[in-house]
């Protein structure tokens, strides 16, 4: 499914703030959730634990889609991968025509201003990150930049990093 890449909220029908039935109800996929419970292994105060049964995501298999969601139960945060068609500006951001270098050059050319974070490539203002589903080796480390990203996360303000 193609999905077009409108920041700093839009993720084709899906945005950043929507509830996971408002979600489930747009994509009408089959897709199976995480509670926090099932990712918790202590609680360490009542806030987190009246909060262990709401949905942390949503993962979406069949559309290359995941749906994170926040302690208030709205999506703060969408991945797309392989079959998803991320595009953005007119580029599919998983074509492996394209490295995370030659990406880089091209969001920046749009005051993109990427940083490199942990393996990937982050542009805060357009709330991108695009990275690896998995670790790579340290030889690859190395070359990291000439590979093409095998996932592309759109995030709110305050997910994950600090602004």
């Amino acid at each position: 499914m193609i999905f077009d890449i409108r920041p700093p909220k839009r993720v084709g029908p899906v945005q950043l703030g929507m509830t996971p039935s408002e979600i489930r109800q747009i994509l009408g996929s089959g897709f199976s959730t995480r509670s926090r419970r099932s990712a918790m292994f202590f609680m360490s105060n009542t806030q987190q634990e009246n909060n262990l049964d709401y949905p942390e995501r949503d993962v979406f298999g069949s559309l290359g889609l995941v749906a994170f969601y926040n302690e208030s139960s709205v999506c703060h945060a969408i991945r797309l991968y392989e079959p998803a068609e991320p595009i953005f500006q007119g580029k599919n951001l998983l074509s492996f025509e394209n490295s995370l270098e030659s990406l880089r050059v091209w969001l920046n050319t749009m005051n993109g201003e990427c940083k490199i974070k942990d393996e990937a490539l982050v542009t805060y203002n357009f709330r991108l990150e695009l990275g690896f589903m998995y670790k790579l080796s340290a030889e690859d480390y190395d070359s990291i930049m000439n590979f093409p990203p095998s996932e592309i996360v759109i995030f709110a303000k305050g997910y994950r990093y600090d602004w």
